[in-house]
Protein backbone atom coordinates (compact mmCIF):
# COMPACT_ATOMS: atom_id res chain seq x y z
CA UNK A 1 0.00 0.00 0.00
CA UNK A 2 1.23 3.34 -0.83
CA UNK A 3 -0.23 7.04 0.49
CA UNK A 4 0.51 9.59 -2.13
CA UNK A 5 1.36 13.47 -0.68
CA UNK A 6 4.77 12.42 0.56
CA UNK A 7 3.98 10.26 3.29
CA UNK A 8 4.60 6.93 4.72
CA UNK A 9 5.12 4.14 1.72
CA UNK A 10 4.75 0.87 2.57
CA UNK A 11 5.47 -2.66 1.31
CA UNK A 12 3.56 -5.43 2.69
CA UNK A 13 5.45 -8.25 3.70
CA UNK A 14 4.93 -12.06 4.83
CA UNK A 15 7.55 -11.85 7.33
CA UNK A 16 10.35 -12.41 4.80
CA UNK A 17 13.71 -10.69 4.10
CA UNK A 18 12.83 -7.31 2.72
CA UNK A 19 15.33 -7.22 0.07
CA UNK A 20 18.33 -4.59 1.51
CA UNK A 21 21.04 -4.66 3.47
CA UNK A 22 19.94 -2.62 6.03
CA UNK A 23 18.24 -3.80 9.02
CA UNK A 24 15.00 -2.75 10.36
CA UNK A 25 13.68 -2.51 13.58
CA UNK A 26 10.52 -4.76 14.08
CA UNK A 27 7.72 -2.53 15.76
CA UNK A 28 5.23 -4.60 18.38
CA UNK A 29 1.84 -3.87 18.60
CA UNK A 30 0.25 -3.79 21.97
CA UNK A 31 -2.44 -5.98 22.55
CA UNK A 32 -4.58 -6.94 25.51
CA UNK A 33 -1.78 -6.00 27.99
CA UNK A 34 1.45 -7.67 25.91
CA UNK A 35 3.62 -6.12 23.63
CA UNK A 36 3.87 -8.56 20.82
CA UNK A 37 5.01 -8.91 16.89
CA UNK A 38 2.94 -10.45 14.26
CA UNK A 39 3.08 -13.16 11.64
CA UNK A 40 2.22 -10.76 9.06
CA UNK A 41 4.57 -7.71 8.80
CA UNK A 42 5.18 -4.34 6.75
CA UNK A 43 8.65 -2.51 5.86
CA UNK A 44 7.89 1.65 6.42
CA UNK A 45 10.34 3.11 4.07
CA UNK A 46 11.85 6.90 4.53
CA UNK A 47 9.92 8.83 1.88
CA UNK A 48 12.93 11.24 1.35
CA UNK A 49 15.02 8.35 -0.06
CA UNK A 50 12.87 5.05 -0.09
CA UNK A 51 15.36 3.68 2.43
CA UNK A 52 13.82 0.96 4.88
CA UNK A 53 13.41 2.45 8.73
CA UNK A 54 11.66 0.10 10.52
CA UNK A 55 9.37 -3.37 9.93
CA UNK A 56 5.56 -2.84 11.32
CA UNK A 57 3.30 -5.90 12.58
CA UNK A 58 0.28 -5.92 10.74
CA UNK A 59 -3.39 -6.96 11.89
CA UNK A 60 -6.55 -7.26 10.67
CA UNK A 61 -9.86 -5.81 11.09
CA UNK A 62 -10.81 -8.31 14.23
CA UNK A 63 -7.78 -7.54 16.42
CA UNK A 64 -7.88 -3.82 15.94
CA UNK A 65 -11.18 -3.58 16.27
CA UNK A 66 -10.29 -6.20 19.80
CA UNK A 67 -8.07 -3.69 20.82
CA UNK A 68 -10.74 -0.69 20.32
CA UNK A 69 -13.13 -2.96 22.87
CA UNK A 70 -10.40 -3.15 24.74
CA UNK A 71 -9.41 0.29 25.02
CA UNK A 72 -12.83 1.42 25.85
CA UNK A 73 -12.90 -0.51 28.87
CA UNK A 74 -9.47 0.66 29.85
CA UNK A 75 -11.32 3.90 29.54
CA UNK A 76 -14.16 3.65 31.58
CA UNK A 77 -11.95 2.51 34.65
CA UNK A 78 -9.34 4.63 34.22
CA UNK A 79 -11.83 7.52 34.70
CA UNK A 80 -12.98 6.22 38.33
CA UNK A 81 -9.63 6.65 39.45
CA UNK A 82 -9.04 9.47 41.59
CA UNK A 83 -6.70 12.48 40.45
CA UNK A 84 -4.13 11.32 43.20
CA UNK A 85 -4.45 7.93 42.04
CA UNK A 86 -3.74 8.92 38.12
CA UNK A 87 -1.20 11.02 38.99
CA UNK A 88 0.91 8.21 41.04
CA UNK A 89 0.20 5.71 38.08
CA UNK A 90 1.31 8.07 35.44
CA UNK A 91 4.42 8.83 37.49
CA UNK A 92 5.07 5.66 37.67
CA UNK A 93 5.06 4.93 33.73
CA UNK A 94 7.43 8.22 33.56
CA UNK A 95 10.25 6.56 35.83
Amino acid sequence: MTKTGGTIKQRRNEGEADGTDQPTKVWRVYLNGELTVTEKTYIVTNPANGEPVARMSNVGRPVVAQAIRDSYEAVLTWRQLPGKKRGEWLQQIAN
